[in-house]
């Protein structure tokens, strides 16, 4: 997907440019033209419109530390306090974008400098290039980040529809529906769950109880005596405990169940053409 999608993104503009061969040498530049100017006009488009619209609709609250707090975002317009933070991969795809700007430069430099017409710097930007997709594609085959990324989220997916599932068997034996008939989270049952899991009946449930949690729900990844493992409670924490204060509240839990169920019943409607539930 890293490779192929910008590959097929590029091709008409290419195939514009190819068009070129057999013609005049007059016909040639200006179906180059076309071709490199659109091609260079669709990637600063993408580059600037869709990433800045990306960070202003995505930008979350930023802690004291300059970190973005997933999912909370109370800070209206507030340009100083709100924000994105990106990933290791994130920072490395914006060093490559930035390098093949440059490339750019082994054609436009001669021309600023009076060399309009410079054969010697046409075939060097042909082969400086060609060399820089074929090293793209080697680095994407041989650091794959962007295909575990969604692998990572495929399974963190798979985990929140199990885990909504195992809710709502859990309340219809216990408590009652998970959820009324608009599909939205009955708040007396939600109540009750999280009772059931506050043991020391603080108020909120501590990372000690989200382990019991996902023990009593069997979430633990094998049978119902395994233990949960690290990676599972630190993924259930940062869902739930939107503060990072290390324990979650009751709204805390009520905002996030709601989300996931919102997820599972869009999902399980539109794998029933329609349909809604947990089924």
């Amino acid at each position: 997907g890293g490779v192929v999608l910008p590959v097929l993104g590029a091709l008409p503009d290419s195939l514009n440019i190819l068009s070129s061969l057999g013609v005049s040498q007059a016909e040639a530049q200006e179906a180059i033209a076309v071709g490199v100017g659109t091609l260079a006009g669709s990637s600063v488009l993408l580059l600037s419109l869709a990433w800045g619209v990306s960070v202003l609709l995505g930008r979350c609250d930023l802690s004291e530390q300059g970190v973005a707090i997933d999912k909370q975002h109370t800070r209206g317009w507030d340009l100083n306090r709100t924000g994105v933070t990106v990933d290791r991969d994130v920072r490395q795809g914006a060093a490559i974008m930035a390098g093949s700007v440059l490339l750019y430069g082994t054609v436009q430099v001669p021309a600023f400098l009076g060399f309009s017409n410079s054969p010697q710097a046409a075939l060097v930007g042909a082969v400086a290039c060609l060399s820089s997709m074929v090293g793209y594609c080697v680095y994407s085959v041989l650091y794959p980040g962007l295909q575990q990324r969604r692998i990572d989220a495929a399974r963190r997916k798979r985990f929140r529809m199990v885990a909504v599932q195992a809710l709502a068997l859990r309340s219809n034996e216990r408590y009652g529906s998970l959820v009324d008939w608009r599909g939205r989270l009955d708040p007396v049952t939600v109540r009750s769950i999280f009772d059931e899991f506050d043991t020391d009946h603080s108020g909120e449930i501590d990372k000690g109880e989200v382990q019991g949690l996902l023990l009593g729900l069997q979430l633990a990844g094998g049978g119902s005596h395994d233990v949960p493992s690290q990676d599972t409670m630190d993924y259930w924490m940062k869902e739930f405990d939107a503060n990072y204060d290390g324990r979650i509240t009751f709204d805390e839990f009520n905002r996030a169940l709601g989300r996931w169920v919102d997820e599972r019943l869009t999902s399980s409607s539109r794998a029933a053409g329609g349909g809604s539930g947990f089924g």
